[in-house]
């Protein structure tokens, strides 16, 4: 009996022991149960905030860009209005530059015809006799320049200086200018 007293409290002993070992498996198993489940929880949670971050961020860059879309709407008739006060100064610049232009050219027509008619009159103011008296010294002063220089040729030929002149002037508008001097003098 004290053997199979013993062998009973060995299999009593055995069977706590499986016992003791399952409960602690048990709970080993249930731990790591729950470690998974909470690391599981855990990562969907960050997934959770990922994806909520994200679209926030989607919503923050299209609320952006809509307000940006509405800043360039709201800025359009600006711009026109700057764009068009530009064109109109640059007109108003354009229509003075031509105004100034226009003003000069006037004022060199008016000094081309002053001078054509300056011109004019002291072309008007040259009378014939005026002419004839200019022509007349200048025709005496190269005539006695031709003269002075031919006497020496007259004298060395036997000729007289007038028959040499006139021979030296014919066919030239002097040609016989000595013969009226003579006649006149």
């Amino acid at each position: 009996m004290i053997s199979e007293s013993l062998e009973l409290s060995y299999a009593k002993k055995q069977a706590d022991t499986r016992e003791a070992i399952a409960a602690y498996e048990k709970a080993a198993n249930n731990r790591d149960y729950l470690n998974k489940v909470h690391k599981l929880t855990l990562d969907q949670k960050f997934e959770m905030e990922q994806l909520a971050n994200k679209a926030a961020r989607e919503a923050e860059a299209r609320a952006m860009k809509d307000a940006e879309t509405k800043a360039k709407a709201e800025m359009q008739p600006i711009l026109e209005a700057i764009h068009k006060a530009e064109m109109a100064r640059n007109r108003a610049a354009d229509d003075e530059k031509i105004k100034t232009e226009q003003m000069l050219t006037e004022i060199e027509k008016a000094k081309q015809q002053a001078y054509a008619d300056t011109v004019k009159s002291i072309m008007a103011s040259i009378s014939p006799e005026l002419v004839a008296a200019l022509t007349s010294t200048a025709n005496a002063d190269m005539l006695e320049t031709v003269t002075q220089a031919m006497s020496p040729y007259a004298m060395a030929n036997g000729e007289s200086v007038a028959d040499v002149t006139n021979k030296l002037l014919r066919g030239t508008p002097l040609e016989g200018f000595i013969e009226k001097i003579t006649s006149q003098g």
